[in-house]
């Protein structure tokens, strides 16, 4: 009782099963309050009552559908299913949602498991204290995307996605099967029809009519609207209900116009007058005959059907409009003329449907039943309820026209619960199927104007947002800034030209400007404050760069320059903080040339500007729109005026200078400043920049002669040459797609923000896998970037290092990607260079192991059935974290090259061990998502085993398509001959295919198991170990010391060092891995644990060998020594050989004594020896990075997840060098020994 009269109003949970806020979510995702239970009561009753049955969910931790469709064997469970969860099937161990587990939790926090409502109470209550993992990967894990992904756009542009079914929604074509209803209606007196479905078909959902109606009050009213309602959605539920509330009769009919008026009494604030108002519905009844007459046509067979007919014809309809309404309509389609009047249900407050609108037409005409015939679509209303009048009646329905309606419906319905898949796949469609169109033989750039119609959707969805903040904010005139600005103007003529919302819309002009033209001309004078603004953007820069930037005299700069001694060209970091820079800031010759700048350009600018009309509102507010991506113009345009600025910008990065006052921004596709990041959309805006780039070149200045003030234009060749060749056409065929999609949502009731999901979608398409026309022109451009950078920037540079004799298939794994890598680190945009045709060659001549050898962006631009794989889910299962620990490194960085392909990636640890952060840190910047346990029961398009006891659970796993095994070393080798060896050596029988770290793992498990093997490693991180210019290498020793891990050797080390130290004794030792205290019996310098890795690899480019040696798989070390010209020594056992190259390190027989000798060896060694030695193993070293060692496991796992054909890669030695065995060693057993190593 105190819940229902004040708890509800309190924000108190009547339950712990219910959460209030948590429902009231729910409620609003899904639309689905009626105007029937929005009347009142609780939302705790609305759930008991409606909710349940519609499949809301009353809390996060408890799914209303998956209870009742995994608990039908439940008695009662049909009734309530909250309800059955509470009483009964809490107790009976039933779980609540798929991955909320009431026993796991009492287990985990040592809860009594007597008492499970209190556990469930903890948990819920504990939320979100508890790591998300541990309590609500339910949605993250299973949760479909609502709406569509650059992924599946790119399916469609390809045709491999089911949307291409969505292309066969065009109307009918009457074909006589389907108008029997007209034939055989003679001799009759009186003849009606139905309207809706029988004589006009409508092209969207009926309610769509009402949505952009919505839409309409949207934006023609949005600034009076209460804030809750500044949402189409929400408007046209308050419609609804709108029209529920002035509804009367038991046919519950309603006026329009009353309807209404209580819509907008009801939504518009209070202060709103009574005169807006009135004329707020007249504008409303005005545009709704308007979205019918753009939404329906003339069915064919009816219109034929009226023309030919004698007998007096009706029009009879169920309709919330008024006859002349309908009357209005059937004018404007042709057919008015045709009948001599109608009845329609809200002017009775009659129905068909209650045969009380038949009564109402029988007495008004007087006319026998029996010499009346009705025609109409609907069983009930135009057949049943007529026929039991006495009426002929005919059914008149067409197939075709049934299924679009049906997909209008799902799309609607969708739509009112946030869902806009299917509008989304249904648009993608029809721009594939007209970019498509434009591929024929008459059509000499078709291609181009193909891949341009296929990104329309970035543009067009822009500047529909643009013209839509518009008509809100009521701007009469939007500035369209060159040199993007000129293709955004023509588009958004072409948009209001097609009229998508019925409002008047705003002149649409073009402003001259750049960065450069109005940045000298903002400033005042000579404040360094004003300079910041262009030092925050360009922090370095030479006195050129600063020069051309400003627009000054650079003759009269670089003499300047020489008198202060800064050089033209170089860079200077920070200029403001330089004492010659500030020393020339400070110089009068300066202070002239700039202070003539500004006055000169700053008058020219403002007259410029007058003759353009900007500023001159009577609000002295301008609207302005440009590309992006900071809007420096516009900052420049508000330092130099009073003008309040709105503007819209494709996208926008953080902002770098304080925003001037009465300047505001809106980002479309991201705006950082609103915490909408610009990752997962683009990763490079210059091909943006290229595909909306105009003739004409860039503003330079403005020349004031005579009253006359004209741009005057930089025209770079190379620009001009791609704009005209290539983009022109691409925005061709962007143009050419505006009217299609205008059409549709004109229709359909959307609005820019609908679309930005498609947006933001199609530029995610357009980054990640560009066709490649795009590609090639973007490496033709000679980009301008003279405003910061002062030079015009030669984008094919980077592929000029690219040979065009590469022998592809005779590198090395490594060796292919440094090769594809080096050239990749050049570019803007790698994803970009890697579709062009140029690298397409490189790819077609590659075999499959060196195609997944290449970098992960590489594979996937030339792989399209990799976009298929985004949102697939893949499991990871790990060991606890453990810090320090470099094997948990390498899953992870495995783990973040998976994330670049778009997976869904879950990380569960077998425990928290020292931290869940530490797993955090790893992956931070990626979407994987942490667990910190192992859970079975997750569906998997992927799931990966790390370590030896996972193998099993993995391989038993009942929802994974795919599995696999990450093996970083023998793990059986960890342990003495017990159980715990004879469970890690099973592990590799499950029948996983092994990812090996390393050649020599992948032959061994081939060798004995006969398993599929996949070798790649052992990377380095070569931003780290590195040869460093500034240390001194000293004839010294470094060893690596661990003496809990065995098969590190650490007793047999320190006896090998033991006859070193004795054999060199001017050779320092250094001893690092350990803190363990030690005397070894020699001098020996203990650096104990390092954790500092620079400090690692100063040790390294220190001495002149180390040693680190390994009784299983090779450890990363001593190929990270190798990195930083650091000489290893390491075992002549089968191990080793399958990894070390031949004189990047000695491997010697495994005793102490040749070991030694092997170091001495090194030691003594002539300086060109040592050099020879040292550079090979850098080479070597170098080549290995850790990118590529990770990137090429998720390659072959993502090829594995695609199914494509596997080819086992057998590895061969590839130390070829005889084994160093010292003298005393030397003899057959030792030289057979060896010998079997290369054997085995």
């Amino acid at each position: 009782m105190h819940f229902a009269m004040h708890g509800q109003f309190e924000g108190r949970r009547p339950s712990i099963y219910f959460d209030p806020d948590f429902y009231m979510q729910e409620r609003e995702r899904s639309d689905s309050v009626s105007s029937d239970d929005a009347a009142g009561g609780s939302d705790f009753l609305h759930y008991l009552t409606v909710g349940w049955k519609a499949g809301l969910d009353p809390s996060r931790f408890f799914s209303t559908s998956w209870y009742v469709e995994t608990n039908r064997d439940a008695p009662g469970v049909s009734l309530c299913p909250l309800y059955h969860f509470a009483t009964r099937g809490l107790n009976e161990g039933r779980l609540p949602a798929r991955d909320v587990d009431v026993d796991w939790y009492i287990n985990k926090y040592d809860l009594d498991p007597n008492d499970k409502p209190s556990a469930y109470a903890s948990m819920v209550e504990s939320y979100p204290k508890r790591a998300v993992s541990e309590l609500d990967y339910h949605s993250r894990c299973q949760a479909p995307a609502a709406n569509i992904s650059g992924a599946e756009l790119s399916l469609i542009f390809l045709g491999n996605s089911e949307a291409s079914d969505l292309l066969d929604l065009a109307p009918a074509v009457p074909d006589g099967s389907h108008a029997d209803a007209f034939s055989d209606i003679v001799n009759f007196e009186l003849i009606t029809l139905d309207v809706w479905d029988t004589i006009l078909r409508r092209d969207c959902h009926p309610d769509e009519i009402k949505l952009q109606s919505a839409r309409f009050l949207y934006l023609r009213a949005m600034t009076l609207l209460k804030p809750f309602f500044k949402d189409v959605n929400r408007l046209l539920t308050a419609r609804l209900q709108s029209e529920a509330a002035t509804s009367s009769g038991e046919d519950r009919e309603f006026q329009l116009a009353a309807a209404f008026r209580y819509w907008l009494n009801l939504t518009l604030d209070t202060s709103v007058n009574r005169d807006t108002i009135s004329a707020l519905v007249q504008q409303l009844l005005e545009h709704e005959l308007v979205a019918e007459k753009r939404s329906t046509r003339l069915d064919q067979p009816a219109g034929q059907f009226l023309r030919q007919q004698c007998a007096p014809v009706v029009f009879v309809s169920d309709f919330y409009a008024d006859r002349q309404f309908v009357k209005n309509l059937l004018e404007f389609h042709g057919v008015g003329r045709y009948m001599l009047g109608g009845y329609v249900s809200s002017d009775y407050h009659q129905t068909k449907r209650s045969g009380k609108l038949f009564e109402v037409v029988r007495q008004d005409l007087r006319i026998i039943p029996e010499r009346w015939a009705h025609i109409g679509d609907n069983e009930v209303s135009d057949h049943v309820s007529p026929r039991s009048a006495g009426i002929l009646s005919r059914l008149y329905t067409n197939n075709r026209e049934l299924e679009r309606s049906r997909w209008f419906a799902q799309a609607f319905e969708k739509y009112r619960s946030r869902n806009l898949s299917l509008h989304e796949k249904r648009i993608a469609s029809l721009i594939c199927e007209h970019a498509n169109s434009l591929v024929r033989p008459d059509k000499e750039h078709g291609r181009f104007e193909q891949v341009g119609a296929q990104f329309a959707m970035i543009a067009v969805g822009f500047i529909l947002s643009v013209l839509e903040d518009a008509v809100v904010h009521d701007f009469k005139r939007i500035y369209f800034f060159t040199r993007e600005g000129a293709f955004f103007r023509r588009l958004a003529q072409v948009i209001v030209q097609n009229d998508p919302y019925n409002v008047n819309y705003p002149e649409l002009e073009l402003l001259k400007v750049s960065r450069v033209a109005t940045f000298a001309a903002s400033l005042c004078m000579n404040e360094q404050e004003d300079l910041m603004r262009l030092w925050r953007q360009y922090s370095t820069q030479s006195l050129r760069d600063f020069s051309i930037s400003l627009g000054l005299d650079e003759g009269a700069m670089q003499n300047l320059g020489r008198r202060h001694s800064i050089d033209w060209f170089e860079p200077i970091q920070y200029p403001w903080r330089d004492n010659k820079f500030k020393a020339l800031l400070s110089d009068k010759t300066f202070n002239a040339l700039i202070t003539n700048r500004v006055r000169k350009q700053g008058g020219a600018l403002k007259n410029y500007l007058a003759t353009q009309d900007f500023g001159k509102t009577p609000a002295a507010a301008e609207m302005i729109v440009d590309v992006g991506w900071r809007g420096t113009i516009q900052d420049n345009l508000a330092h130099l005026t009073s003008v309040a600025i709105r503007g819209h910008y494709l996208g926008l990065f953080r902002f770098l200078n304080p925003q001037p006052k009465f300047s505001h921004k809106i980002g479309y596709l991201f705006d950082e400043n609103g915490g909408r990041s610009h990752r997962g959309i683009v990763d490079e805006v210059a091909p943006l920049e290229m595909i909306y780039n105009t003739l004409g070149g860039s503003v330079l200045e403005y020349d004031d002669e005579g009253g006359i003030c004209t741009p005057r234009r930089r025209v770079e060749p190379g620009e001009e040459r791609i704009v005209a060749e290539y983009v022109s056409h691409m925005q061709e065929g962007m143009l050419s797609c505006a009217e299609i999609i205008c059409k549709y949502i004109k229709l359909h009731g959307l609005t820019s923000k609908d679309l930005l999901n498609l947006a933001q979608s199609t530029a995610a398409s357009l980054c990640a896998q560009p066709p490649t026309e795009l590609a090639d022109a973007f490496f033709e451009l000679k980009h301008n970037e003279s405003f910061g950078a002062g030079q015009v920037q030669d984008l094919g540079l980077a592929l000029e290092q690219l040979r065009d004799d590469i022998p592809i298939n005779a590198l090395g794994s490594s060796e292919v990607y440094q090769t594809v890598s080096a050239v990749a680190s050049g570019s803007r945009w790698k994803n970009g260079l890697f579709a062009t045709s140029r690298l397409a060659r490189l790819w077609d001549e590659a075999d499959a192991r060196r195609r997944l050898s290449l970098p992960s962006s590489f594979y996937m631009a030339r792989t399209p059935r990799t976009v298929a794989l985004r949102g697939q889910s893949v499991s990871v299962y790990c060991p606890p974290p453990l810090a320090g620990s470099g094997g948990h490194r390498t899953i992870f960085n495995v783990v973040r090259s998976l994330a670049q392909f778009g997976l869904n990636i879950q990380c569960f640890a077998d425990g928290t061990g020292d931290g869940l952060a530490l797993i955090e840190e790893w992956l931070d910047g990626t979407t994987a998502h942490l667990h910190s346990q192992w859970h079975g029961h997750v569906r998997a398009d992927f799931a990966l085993a790390t370590v030896a006891h996972s193998a099993k659970f993995v391989a038993e796993l009942p929802h994974a398509r795919h599995k696999g095994y990450l093996v970083q070393d023998l793990e059986s080798l960890f342990n003495p001959v017990s159980d715990r060896y004879l469970i890690a050596e099973n592990s590799y029988q499950y029948g996983l295919r092994h990812y090996t770290v390393g050649n020599w793992l992948s032959h061994r498990l081939y060798q004995e198991y006969s398993s599929q093997t996949v070798p790649a490693g052992l990377g380095v991180d070569t931003d780290i170990y590195r040869i460093d210019a500034s240390a001194v290498r000293e004839k010294a020793v470094c060893f690596l010391y661990q003496p809990d891990k065995w098969r590190r050797l650490p007793q047999v080390t320190l006896d090998a060092l033991t006859i070193v130290s004795k054999a060199v004794p001017d050779a320092k030792i250094y001893m690092f891995g350990s803190d363990a205290r030690i005397n070894p019996g020699f001098r020996v310098e203990n650096l104990g644990l390092i954790n500092d890795l620079k400090e690692l690899n100063r040790l390294y480019n220190t001495c002149e060998v180390g040693l680190c040696l390994s009784m299983s798989n090779p450890s990363r070390i001593p190929f990270e020594m190798m990195a930083a010209g650091c000489l290893p020594v390491d075992l002549y056992r089968n191990n080793n050989l399958f990894d070390y190259v031949d004189d990047s390190a000695l491997l010697a027989y495994q005793s102490a004594e040749s070991i030694a000798d092997a170091v001495v060896t090194l030691l003594r060694a002539d300086s060109s020896e040592l050099g020879r030695r040292r550079e090979k193993a850098r080479n070597f070293a170098s080549g290995r990075s850790l990118a590529w060692e990770s990137e090429t496991i998720a390659n072959h796992i993502v090829s594995q997840i695609l199914g494509e054909a596997f080819i086992q890669h057998k590895p061969s030695p590839a130390y070829r060098s005889a084994p160093h065995i010292a003298p005393i060693d030397d003899n057959a057993a030792t030289r057979w020994f060896c010998t079997r190593q290369m054997q085995l």
